[in-house]
């Protein structure tokens, strides 16, 4: 079952039970597993100059990754459940998390 999606150029990022994955649009190829430890990924995003991908699951935090190498670079921490919506401001500057536990958290990569 999917539970989310977003694209960008050729690809799409799908997010379901089986975590989080990029895909070539055109060959249907999978290109890419991320958060595959996690198994359930609620929500995905993709920042506007498609380089990063933001996903929210079930076990309470959103994860930001570089698209081109899948590797982590922040987990975002904050919700109390699970992460259930997540996005990208329009000039990718601020990510938004909202969660099962009734908050919004808003980040700035790169801002401590």
């Amino acid at each position: 079952m999917l539970s989310s999606s977003d694209h960008i150029g050729g690809f799409v990022l799908t997010g379901s039970k089986d975590g989080a994955r990029l895909w070539e649009i055109k060959s249907g190829r999978e290109l890419r597993q991320m958060q595959q430890d996690l198994k359930f990924v609620n929500s995905v995003a993709i920042s506007p100059n498609g380089k990063l991908a933001l996903t929210g699951s079930n076990v309470n935090s959103a994860r930001l990754w570089e698209i081109e190498s899948g590797r982590e670079l922040h987990r975002l921490q904050g919700h109390t459940k699970s992460v259930e919506s997540v996005a990208f401001s329009p000039d990718g500057r601020m990510l938004a998390a909202s969660g099962s536990d009734g908050t919004i958290i808003v980040w700035q990569p790169g801002q401590r």
